[in-house]
């Protein structure tokens, strides 16, 4: 499965909240996860 990850969640895993979040985060490999270019500039 691939993610492709919104500003709210890039905000809770930058801030460790909620701490689900940022477990289910770190269990995922790095290539299904993505970031748009968008969110990145924010």
């Amino acid at each position: 499965m691939r993610y492709l990850l919104d500003t709210n969640i890039c905000i809770y895993i930058i801030n460790s909240r909620p701490a689900d979040v940022l477990k289910r985060f770190r269990q995922e490999q790095i290539g299904p996860v993505g970031l748009s270019s968008i969110t990145a500039t924010l």
